[in-house]
C-alpha cells in the first residue's frame, strides 16, 4: 500500500470522497483522511495496475515540480537581482567615506556579500516575536540592559559564581536555548539575553510558572523589580527590553525539543553502530 497526491490523469476520475473503486485486483480509496487530492492504492495480488498508477502519479508530480519550480525561477530572479543590486549600492554609499581599512573589506568581500544577499531575499529573514524581540523561524531573542542596585552586583556575582555560571535548572522552562549574564559599565549594568522557542509572551508565562523563585532570586538585584508574579512584570520587562538589530541562528527551524530528539537519535545510532562493528 503506498500513498499519493493524486496526479493530473487519476484527477480526471470521477469519484465522490470516500468512494472505493475495484479495478481488477487493486482497490483505490480516495478519501479525505488522506488529506485532500490523495489516493490510497491497495495491491491484492496483481501489481501490474497499482505500479502503473503509482509511476504515472511520480511522473506527474515530478512534471509539476519543474513547472513550478521554473516559474517561481523565472518570477524571483529578476527581482532578486535588483534588489541585491540596490543594496551592494547602498553599502558603497555608506562606506564611502570609511576608513581605506573598510573600503578594501568592502571590495574585496563584494563576492561573498552577494551571495548572502542573494540568500536572504529568499527567505523570511528577521520577524517579530510579539510585543518585543526578533525571531528567526522558530527561535527568538531577548535582549535586555538594566540598571543594577547599589549591592547587587555583588551578590549577583557571588551568585553567579556559585553556580559555576551554568542555570541548568532553566531546562524545565523547555523553550530556552541559552542564557547570558554580562556585567557592564563597573558593575552598575547588567546584560541580560536569552534565545527560546516561539513567542514572547509564551515565554514568559513559562518563567512566573515554571522558575518564579529563580527569576526573584536573580532580578532583585535590578533597580525597579517587581517580582515575577507582580501583574505589571511583562510591562516592565517591555520597558527594559531592546530588540536586536542583527542576530544569527544557524539552525531557526529546530526547537530545543527537536534539537534534543535530535541527539538522542544521534547517540542511539552511534551506539549501534559500535555494536555491529564490534
Amino acid at each position: 500500500m503506498f500513498l499519493a497526491p493524486l496526479g493530473a490523469k487519476e484527477r480526471h476520475i470521477s469519484l465522490l470522497w470516500s468512494e472505493a473503486v475495484q479495478l481488477g485486483n487493486v482497490s483505490i480509496n480516495i478519501s479525505p483522511l488522506c488529506g485532500e487530492g490523495s489516493i490510497y492504492v491497495e495491491d491484492f495480488g496483481n501489481t501490474t495496475l497499482a505500479h502503473r498508477l503509482r509511476d504515472q502519479d511520480q511522473t506527474d508530480r515530478k512534471e509539476k515540480r519543474v513547472a513550478m519550480a521554473t516559474q517561481t525561477q523565472i518570477a524571483t530572479e529578476p527581482k532578486s537581482d535588483a534588489v541585491v543590486e540596490q543594496k551592494i549600492q547602498k553599502l558603497k554609499e555608506l562606506y564611502a567615506d570609511a576608513p581605506e581599512l573598510g573600503k578594501a573589506a568592502l571590495e574585496n568581500g563584494l563576492a561573498n556579500i552577494k551571495q548572502e544577499l542573494a540568500a536572504i531575499s529568499t527567505t523570511a529573514g528577521k520577524q517579530s516575536a510579539g510585543r518585543v524581540g526578533a525571531r528567526q523561524g522558530k527561535v527568538s531573542e531577548l535582549t535586555a540592559i538594566l540598571k543594577i542596585t547599589k549591592d547587587g552586583a555583588k551578590r549577583l556575582r557571588g551568585l553567579l559564581e556559585i553556580m559555576e555560571g551554568n542555570f541548568k535548572g532553566a531546562d524545565v522552562v523547555g523553550t530556552l536555548h541559552d542564557m547570558r549574564f554580562v556585567f557592564l559599565d563597573n558593575d552598575t549594568k547588567l546584560l541580560f539575553a536569552t534565545a527560546y522557542d516561539g513567542e514572547w509572551d509564551a515565554y514568559i508565562d513559562d518563567f512566573v510558572t515554571k522558575i518564579p523563585t529563580s527569576m526573584d532570586l536573580v532580578f532583585c538585584n535590578l533597580e525597579g523589580w517587581p517580582g515575577i508574579h507582580d501583574p505589571n512584570i511583562k510591562d516592565w520587562l517591555v520597558k527594559h527590553q531592546i530588540t536586536a538589530d542583527a542576530w544569527y541562528v544557524a539552525s531557526p527551524n529546530l526547537t530545543v525539543a527537536e534539537t534534543r530528539r535530535l541527539e538522542r537519535v544521534g547517540k542511539a545510532l552511534d551506539e549501534f553502530l559500535d555494536k555491529i562493528s564490534a
